[in-house]
């Protein structure tokens, strides 16, 4: 028999490659605020994680044995700009979804970030001290405390950025890229921030493995190498044939932005591979697979 899984933010980003890898082995439940997507076999929750007596109520008349938790209010300046929805949506949301977790006995995988961390140290563990910069990653030290005092049976899935090519109708910034580059136009990328990227449809298919495992406490995912955004561009601008000359390499450090951004925020992912049998693709792996499957849209 099927478990039964709740995925919230199902019509974003992440939230779409959840469903399009578990179809197949979960009963899935995906939460949508405005507008359902066209994905199969999917059972659709409308949930505003705005009103927090709504979310009690929805997930209380469900069976549900695990709960993936991706949505976010995630864009860095949109958090900043306002904290206290940030700060309704990102904490208390999510210490409501933590308290029916515990109370029901449900399995809890709660999608954290790099932004944790303020960027000064790089190669980052598990047990390194956080520190984040900006109300977004304040947020996610807030609600991952919260996780770590009152839940049981949780994985904290701290995610490097993401990249790839989207199910939904979001533009990610890879497809941006592509479709900038291929018109000519050039893309102006940091050599100054480093980051650990992994592909969307890894990123899946690890949540995945987490969903269905014993594994309690806090894990990196991210890819196994620390590279600039300028860097990941060219390596993108090879596999998709892209004159390199289109990426324009600029400082992070020469721009003002709402939200401080930190430099350095690579992942250590040993425990990852010790822990997960799904492999962390390097970001040539990652690339080259999204490039093979690209032309049939099969992200």
């Amino acid at each position: 028999m099927k478990k039964s899984l709740l995925i919230t933010g199902a019509t974003g980003f992440l939230g779409g490659h959840l469903i399009s890898q578990a179809g197949e082995n979960w009963n899935i439940h995906a939460t949508y605020r405005q507008k359902i997507q066209n994905l199969q076999n999917v059972n659709w929750v409308k949930l505003d994680l705005n009103d927090l007596s709504q979310i009690e109520q929805i997930l209380n008349t469900r069976k549900i044995d695990v709960v993936i938790h991706a949505a976010a209010i995630a864009d860095l300046d949109t958090a900043e700009g306002d904290s206290e929805l940030t700060n309704r949506i990102n904490v208390l949301a999510t210490q409501k979804i933590v308290d029916f977790c515990e109370s029901s006995k449900t399995r809890l995988i709660f999608i954290s970030t790099d932004m944790v961390f303020d960027g000064e140290k790089g190669n980052y563990t598990e047990d390194d001290p956080v520190n984040p910069l900006n109300s977004y990653g304040v947020s996610k030290k807030t609600a991952e405390n919260y996780i770590r005092q009152f839940s049981s049976n949780y994985v904290i899935a701290r995610s490097a950025l993401i990249y790839g090519f989207s199910w939904t109708e979001s533009q990610t910034f890879s497809q941006i890229m592509l479709k900038r580059t291929k018109k000519g136009e050039s893309v102006q990328l940091f050599t100054d921030q480093f980051r650990s990227p992994i592909l969307v449809n890894n990123l899946a298919q690890a949540l995945l493995e987490l969903a269905d495992s014993d594994f309690c406490g806090t894990l990196h995912l991210g890819a196994p190498e620390r590279i600039s955004r300028y860097e990941f561009g060219i390596l993108f601008a090879k596999y998709f044939s892209i004159s390199s000359n289109l990426f324009i390499p600029i400082q992070m450090k020469n721009y003002q932005f709402k939200a401080a951004r930190p430099k350095d925020t690579s992942f250590k992912i040993d425990s990852a591979k010790k822990i997960l049998k799904t492999e962390l693709l390097d970001c040539h792996n990652g690339i080259q697979f999204i490039k093979e499957c690209s032309s049939s849209r099969q992200f």
